[in-house]
């Protein structure tokens, strides 16, 4: 028990773990349900005492799960605007229905608040379905049995709508609006580290974005500046729906690493539409809006 505790039945098949949905509530109204839960695992200090456990993480599709994502935004917002960590707990608990008027069972964990927020790859040509991951706190980490009815399962059991990377918007400010792909995107506020202090929204990413050849020179022109002047752009990352409706935003300002072409010396086959990779860092705090 002390090298681990792995959450809400991460110790079964990785198999079974896949299918089996966990259910993410807040201050007890049931938000969402969301797969492949990890995390919770017990931390040991130099003298191989527990110290503090990693965040609990589940899967949720954009899709499928506008009021997990709005509220999760809206309290990583208030969490790195503000500070503090807020007194409405989330939970989780895994659904496990055993048959018709069977009751189910599973594990139930409480924790002080959203902690973090990871956006996975995101590419304009992609057909590949994605989803989000929500973190919570592991600071009230308290696994105990519960008890449910199938019919209770039935109301919060449902399919999700599967969601396309594709689906999302991203620009450079000054720079370019035409951003064709984006790396993963980690963004965190709280009490991230299980330490008792709560730090402000920020994103320990190096995002990297594919951009066309024809935003090249305004690119060279950014990383000069960049080099002489410190001169930070606004990247701005957007999730949205099927339809194009917004989800949430991430912004942040950020300073370029450095880009380049997959293959620079094949010139005969560049065109305008030929993709640059550029990575940045963000710099300061980040936002996240909806």
């Amino acid at each position: 028990l002390i090298f681990g505790l792995l959450f809400a039945g991460a110790a079964l098949a990785a198999g079974r773990a896949l299918v089996i949905p966990h259910v993410l509530e807040r201050s007890g109204t049931i938000l969402g349900v969301g797969y492949n839960p990890s995390g919770a695992l017990t931390k040991l200090d130099q003298f191989g005492r527990p110290s503090g456990r990693s965040p609990l993480s589940l899967d949720f599709s954009p899709e499928g799960s506008a009021p997990v994502l709005f509220q999760a935004v809206e309290d990583l917002s208030l969490a790195g605007s503000q500070g503090i960590s807020l007194t409405a707990p989330w939970s989780i608990h895994e659904c496990d229905t055993r048959g018709p008027g069977q009751p189910g069972g599973g594990i139930i964990a409480g924790a002080s608040s959203i902690v973090g927020m990871t956006i996975p790859a995101l590419d304009g040509s992609s057909k590949d379905t994605g989803y989000i991951k929500i973190e919570i706190g592991a600071a009230g980490f308290n696994p105990k049995e519960y008890s449910v009815t199938s019919k209770e399962e039935k109301k919060i059991i449902v399919k999700q709508k599967a969601w396309l990377t594709s689906n999302f918007r991203c620009s450079i400010d000054g720079v370019t609006d035409s951003v064709l792909s984006v790396s993963s995107i980690h963004v965190q506020a709280g009490d991230v580290n299980g330490d008792g202090v709560n730090e402000p929204l920020s994103s320990p990413s190096q995002p990297i974005v594919t951009v066309p050849l024809s935003s090249l020179g305004k690119m060279r022109d950014w990383m000069k500046d960049a080099y002489d002047k410190k001169v930070v752009r606004t990247l701005t990352v957007t999730v949205t729906d099927s339809l194009g409706n917004t989800l949430f935003s991430v912004i942040g300002g950020v300073l370029p690493v450095g880009f380049g072409l997959d293959n620079p010396f094949d010139f005969f086959r560049l065109d305008s539409n030929t993709p640059i990779a550029v990575q940045m860092r963000y710099v300061g705090t980040v936002t996240i809006v909806k």
